[in-house]
């Protein structure tokens, strides 16, 4: 360093420093005092010291220490000082020293002192030279984490916000604020999220930041749509801890997206509120409940109630010949008298009744003569009407009776090797010219000579005492008692059937009961004759509903036609409102008790049951049910309690009534069908059609096999549908050969359509029958057939 050399001058302040000064010479010379001076690294440094006085009377000589080292000398003579000298700086004189290039050595204290000659005088610190190590990367070693800091003595290295002193390394790491809550500000509503050059505050859901405060304040995310996800058919639902999205009406969440999507309310009854009587109509905005047909709005409960089409002609399509029915499943238009269905048209037509003697009651005497509103019987030559039967009688058989030429129903019993004829005739009382109001529907076939016969051999000594005293009573006030009893009557649909209330006797004997029914013993009076008969008969204080059933049951069974396997309907009468339906008497009873109590019987026994009687017990169920499926009937309770035996053993179909004329009929009164007769698809989806018949069939086909066995005797009847289900299927019979069970089995298939019809059974069974000889079919063995399979009577109607 030398004095002079400059790269930075740096001088002594001025006199106005004065505090600072720091010695005064005998001659009054005085050294200004220097500032502190920070020097940046390899910089040059100059340094001025000055000194001024009053007057100098010796050469002057000015000296830099640094360190107590000389560093430089400044000589002054007295010469060159002027003379003489008044006031305060009056002269100056000044010494220049260079430091430089300055580094860490350079640092310290640098001392300027004068000699007068006389004196030397020792300044205190007149310059303090530094550097500044934070100007120069290479001066300090703080790393890229670290600012640094300047000090008077060095420096410092200050980790920057976001990093600390790493203990082992002595370096600025990478803090993560949000491990301390010490080291970050975040509030409890906000997540503290780690950034690269620091750390952030971030709201939590729910939350937002408050501008005032800036603080993270509960928010209402439903307020704005931007700060919720709900779609738009759902409704934001504000929560204590959020939000949530609830599907409005009518939609629902959708599992793949989660949004909300459109519904079809109709496809699951818990979401729409249609009843029974209503159709669930799938609608964009919702859904509506439909009334079927033949149900209509009940405006107080805004439920569908059932309607009575017939009070109003808007409501149904029968024209002016016809007369509106009310049935329980809709109407029915029935033509009126004198009238029949146009099968081209469809309407009622105006008949005559002459072109067909079913419909005219004329008999062999009489010619039919075609009127306007009816016909009339006019008797041929040489006959005349008889007073009492009001038909035509030869004129010389005077007061004698023949054969009531009334409407007449052939009910034939036909066993396999006797044949008894049971004959009916319709009671009614003729006029010679009679109007459509009065006429009948032949039913079958006029009565024989013979048939009339065999039907005496039917009657009751007991039943004619009792009819007769009915007799005694004048015709006036049996005309008068009937007129009475009739109140409301029947339908016009059964006027062909109607007996008089004088001609119908009830006994105590109960033959049955049913669900909401009885059969009792009794008679009727058709024709002159006295038939045993079969009453049914509704019990007291029976519902509308079943009433209107046993009235559908009355119009099914006038409407199958004759048939040896069918029980035989005499006809009707509805007393003081209570029907009346009389029915073919069948004196074994059902053929289930038949059977069973055939179990007790030996070989020996005349009566004892054989194999042959077993396939036809099966062979005329077969022929029954085939004529009611061609007549398009679904019987619903095929089972061998609804089976009555007859003279020659022969079996009849029973209670087939409820069932109606439809391909499927679906189930909606309250009617209980016991389960171990039902097809599947009857359990599952209560519905019937005459192939689930033919399950029934296959049952009672077990039944018969089995002597009177209870189905599925080991399995409750909670259990019995899942059993089914999975394909459970009663074991064969061990009296029973392959080809019987193999039967049984084609009746159970699943598939409805691969079931056998009634026409092929028929055709099956008629082979067995006349094969039984060569083949057992099943075997009646005394001493086996008792145990065959367990009767449980607790599970005979469930």
């Amino acid at each position: 360093m030398s004095p002079n050399a400059s790269s930075g001058t740096y001088s002594s302040p001025a006199p106005q420093c004065s505090d600072r000064r720091l010695s005064r010479s005998s001659s009054s010379l005085m050294i200004l005092p220097g500032p502190e001076v920070l020097a940046s690294p390899d910089t040059n440094v100059t340094l001025t010291c000055i000194v001024a006085g009053d007057a100098v009377h010796h050469d002057l000589t000015l000296k830099w220490l640094f360190e107590d080292e000389v560093r430089g000398l400044c000589h002054f003579s007295s010469g060159e000082f002027p003379e003489p000298f008044t006031g305060h700086g009056a002269f100056e004189r000044q010494c220049n020293l260079t430091v430089g290039p300055v580094d860490r050595s350079s640092v310290g204290i640098y001392k300027c002192q004068y000699f007068d000659g006389e004196q030397a005088v020792s300044q205190n610190l007149i310059f303090m030279i530094d550097i500044n190590e934070c100007d120069d990367e290479s001066t300090n070693d703080c790393d890229a984490n670290a600012d640094c800091v300047d000090l008077d003595d060095g420096y410092d290295c200050i980790c920057k916000d976001g990093f600390n002193v790493d203990e082992a390394t002595g370096s600025c790491q990478r803090m993560n604020e949000c491990d301390d809550d010490s080291t970050n500000d975040c509030d409890a509503n906000a997540d503290c999220v780690d950034l690269d050059d620091g750390y952030d505050c971030i709201c939590k859901e729910g939350f937002n930041l408050d501008e005032a405060t800036g603080s993270c304040q509960r928010m209402n995310e439903c307020d704005d749509d931007s700060t919720n996800d709900c779609d738009a058919n759902a409704d934001c639902v504000d929560l204590d801890d959020g939000y949530d999205c609830i599907c409005k009406d009518g939609f629902k969440v959708d599992e793949a997206t989660g949004s909300c999507q459109r519904m079809n309310e109709c496809d699951d009854d818990s979401t729409n509120d249609c009843d029974a009587n209503a159709d669930c109509v799938d609608l964009d905005d919702g859904y509506d409940c439909i009334c079927k047909d033949g149900f209509t709005v009940d405006e107080a409960t805004g439920r569908c109630q059932r309607m009575n089409e017939c009070d109003d002609e808007s409501r149904n399509d029968c024209d002016a010949n016809a007369d509106c029915v009310d049935l329980v499943d809709g109407y029915d238009c029935i033509c009126k008298d004198g009238f029949k269905v146009d099968e081209a048209t469809g309407s009622c037509q105006r008949m005559n009744e002459c072109d067909d003697d079913s419909t005219n009651d004329c008999n062999a005497n009489a010619d039919c003569v075609d009127l306007d509103d009816g016909y009339d019987c006019i008797c041929k030559d040489g006959f005349n009407v008889d007073k009492d039967t009001g038909s035509c009688q030869k004129s010389n058989l005077d007061g004698s009776i023949g054969v009531n030429n009334g409407v007449v129903a052939v009910c034939a019993s036909v066993a396999l090797l006797i044949i008894a004829v049971v004959g009916l005739t319709v009671f009614a009382r003729l006029s010679v010219k009679r109007n459509r109001g009065q006429a009948s529907v032949t039913q079958n076939a006029m009565l024989s000579t013979e048939a009339a016969e065999s039907a005496v051999a039917m009657l009751v000594s007991s039943y004619e005492d009792r009819i007769a005293q009915a007799a005694a009573v004048s015709y006036e006030s049996i005309r008068r008692r009937d007129l009475a009893s009739k109140g409301g009557g029947l339908p016009s649909w059964a006027k062909p059937w109607e007996i008089l209330w004088s001609d119908l006797l009830l006994d105590d004997e109960v033959l049955g009961r049913g669900n909401f029914g009885e059969v009792r013993s009794g008679a009727v009076r058709i024709g002159g004759k006295v038939i045993r008969a079969a009453i049914k008969m509704l019990k007291e204080h029976s519902s509308s509903s079943e009433k209107d059933d046993f009235m559908q049951e009355l119009k099914t069974m006038s409407s199958v036609g004759h048939h040896v396997n069918i029980v035989c309907l005499f006809g009707a009468c509805k007393h003081q409102d209570v029907l009346y339906v009389a029915l073919e008497y069948l004196p074994y009873g059902n053929l289930r008790s038949y059977l069973r109590t055939a179990r007790s019987q030996s070989d020996s026994d005349e009566d004892a049951l054989s194999s042959d009687q077993l396939v036809k017990f099966a062979l005329d169920v077969a022929k029954g049910m085939e004529h009611l499926a061609q007549a398009g009937v679904i019987h619903r309770d095929l089972a061998a309690r609804n089976i009555l035996v007859g003279e020659a053993l022969v079996a009849k179909v029973s209670d087939f009534g409820l069932s109606r004329g439809e391909d499927v009929y679906t189930q909606m009164s309250s009617k209980r069908v016991p389960l171990r007769w039902l097809a599947i698809e009857s359990v599952r989806l209560n519905t019937y059609t005459t192939k689930s018949d033919v399950w029934s069939f296959g049952i009672l086909l077990w039944e018969i096999a089995t002597v009177g066995g209870t189905p599925y005797p080991t399995i409750d009847s909670d259990f019995l549908p899942g059993k089914l289900l999975k394909g459970y299927r009663m074991a064969k019979p061990s009296n029973c050969d392959d080809h019987s069970y193999a039967l049984m089995l084609k009746c159970w298939n699943e598939d409805p359509n691969k079931r056998p019809t009634f026409t092929e059974l028929v055709s099956i069974l008629s082979g067995m029958a006349v094969n039984n000889t060569n083949s057992t079919y099943m075997a009646m063995d005394g001493i086996r057939y008792i145990n065959w399979s367990a009767i449980r009577p607790e599970f005979d109607d469930k």
